[in-house]
């Protein structure tokens, strides 16, 4: 049980492959490694989510490197030793599901955005399709107002559909970001997916 009301939602969903345009990322708004802000006296609040099956292919493109901050080393190393409390493989880091965390993490953050929707009404599904990577599952949990590794990871795994995307025996790969938005807000999103051969 939560002791706050944090802002959290997740998806695990089908690809829609449809050619959409690129977005620009604002590269110098927020950082995967900023430094968190005290706590606000907003406290931070789950939303809900829907789980929906994903199916699709192969990486065709590699995609821009991120930084690997150590906010994703600490991130990656809480989520696999959850999965790993729970007979699971390890994730292991991507470089195209870091971006794609990134991506989404800075367009909500610069946005004032809480949602898996981004301001050019993309779900994960679209987004990984425009970087042209087929997959065959893909899933994404968000927070927003957590300003620690641990409390945003306890918070997810109190929550069953971020549980069950954390816990996914099927997914392989990994990417994480966290950014602060110009209003103050901690963001967070999580990347998973299992990528076709």
């Amino acid at each position: 049980m939560l002791t706050a009301t944090p802002d959290l939602s997740w998806s695990t969903q089908n690809p829609n492959p449809v050619a959409s345009p690129p977005v620009s990322i604002p590269g110098q708004a927020a950082s995967p490694s900023a430094t968190l802000p005290t706590p606000s006296n907003r406290a931070p609040v789950l939303s809900p989510g829907g789980p929906t099956p994903v199916v699709s292919p192969r990486r065709i493109q590699t995609c821009q490197t991120v930084e690997i901050s150590q906010d994703m080393q600490d991130m990656l190393v809480a989520v696999n030793n959850d999965r790993a409390n729970n007979g699971r493989s390890p994730l292991q880091y991507d470089d195209c599901m870091n971006y794609l965390a990134y991506e989404h993490d800075i367009d909500m953050s610069s946005h004032n955005l809480f949602s898996h929707v981004g301001s050019d009404n993309l779900t994960i599904s679209g987004r990984i399709a425009r970087l042209g990577i087929e997959f065959r599952r893909i899933g994404e949990n968000i927070a927003m107002g957590q300003t620690q590794i641990a409390e945003v990871q306890k918070d997810f795994m109190a929550s069953d559909g971020h549980r069950d995307n954390i816990l996914n025996a099927e997914f392989e790969v990994f990417g994480y970001c966290l950014s602060v938005g110009k209003n103050g807000k901690t963001y967070h999103t999580q990347t998973f997916a299992k990528l076709s051969n």
